[in-house]
């Protein structure tokens, strides 16, 4: 039987055909922006996450000039993507093999090659069953499962630990009684996302309070 390819026919079998690849080789054919307990970020896999309406991404990445490998967020769409965030600024993997994960005390952490943690939120989890989600402002933000997204009621969230960029909607603070020290410090050089120099810190921190 033929098929003129002008037909809704011909158009359903060729998105069936475009899907079926994906399906049958265990890729994800769209996006996600959310993880669970028992879900990861793979850096060997080339997994990320993605905000809605594609803003953000989330995932493994090496500055120029270097092949150390961060966690971190950037702008999706923009062909030179500037990163806004790094979680584990300090503690950079060597290889590839990286892994972000949602540990066993319900916790985000960063794992190298060799299964140690070399980052993770440290928040106060009274459950493990909780999920982590990339919103379109740019938050990475951990909550119980059950309330996905409400930064009201997170157990941690990225905005709470800036690195040197302040997003639309972050608060940069210093609380001296909860001994919390919000403020954006700089990158130690363009190829290097390790924590800058305190005098930078303080200088941004003057800028914010005008």
């Amino acid at each position: 039987m033929n098929i003129d390819p002008k037909t809704p026919v011909a158009d359903f079998l060729f998105l069936f055909l475009s899907v079926l690849p994906c399906c049958l080789f265990g890729h994800c054919c769209y996006a996600i922006h959310t993880i669970g307990s028992e879900q990861s970020i793979r850096d060997n896999g080339g997994e990320t996450l993605i905000s809605q309406h594609e803003i953000f991404e989330l995932g493994f990445f090496s500055p120029p000039n270097s092949t150390l490998r961060y966690v971190g967020i950037w702008y999706y769409k923009i062909e030179v993507k500037p990163v806004v965030w790094v979680a584990n600024r300090d503690a950079p993997i060597s290889d590839k093999k990286g892994v972000l994960r949602i540990g066993n005390d319900g916790n985000l952490e960063v794992l190298d090659g060799n299964n140690t943690i070399v980052w993770t939120s440290n928040a106060s989890v009274p459950s493990s069953n909780t999920a982590a989600i990339l919103l379109r402002t740019g938050n990475f933000v951990l909550s119980s499962s059950g309330s996905i997204g409400d930064t009201a009621t997170a157990y941690w969230q990225s905005f709470d630990h800036p690195t040197d960029t302040c997003l639309p909607g972050m608060r940069v603070l210093v609380s001296t009684v909860k001994g919390e020290n919000h403020v954006l410090t700089s990158w130690k050089s363009a190829d290097d996302p390790s924590s800058g120099t305190s005098g930078s810190e303080l200088i941004l921190l003057e800028h914010l309070r005008l």
